[in-house]
């Protein structure tokens, strides 16, 4: 199981040839935007409202990004608790993760070339 933060970006930052290699996977934030409906969804917040645990600078140094992985599995045992008891396990895993990986290619290739539309006069 790989865990990640915004794994759609990670996706996107890491390059076409991770697309068939990323389930079974757990995004918390993703799952954050189900479980958490009122919290903010950024990993630096959900560490600190969930696991009382300080990640600063996530995405600009190693040390940031080291707490930040850190917080990773337990904030996924939290959230997937959460989704658990309200019910949106089947939500989570049949519905939003596989459409991680679609969002992630129509954003880096584009709606007209994902359909195979490539080419069609403008509307």
């Amino acid at each position: 199981l790989k865990v990640a933060h915004d794994l759609k970006r990670e996706l996107l930052v890491l390059g076409e040839d991770v697309d068939d290699g990323v389930a079974p996977a757990f995004d918390t934030m993703v799952a954050s935007y189900l479980a958490e409906a009122s919290a903010t969804h950024r990993l630096e917040d959900l560490a600190a409202d969930l696991l009382g645990r300080r990640v600063e600078g996530f995405r600009e140094s190693s040390a940031g990004a080291a707490a930040g992985a850190a917080a990773l599995l337990p904030l996924r045992e939290h959230l997937e608790a959460t989704l658990r008891e309200r019910g949106l396990e089947s939500l989570f895993h049949d519905i939003e993760m596989p459409l991680v990986g679609v969002l992630a290619r129509m954003e880096r290739r584009g709606v007209l070339e994902q359909r195979g539309l490539r080419g069609l006069p403008p509307r």
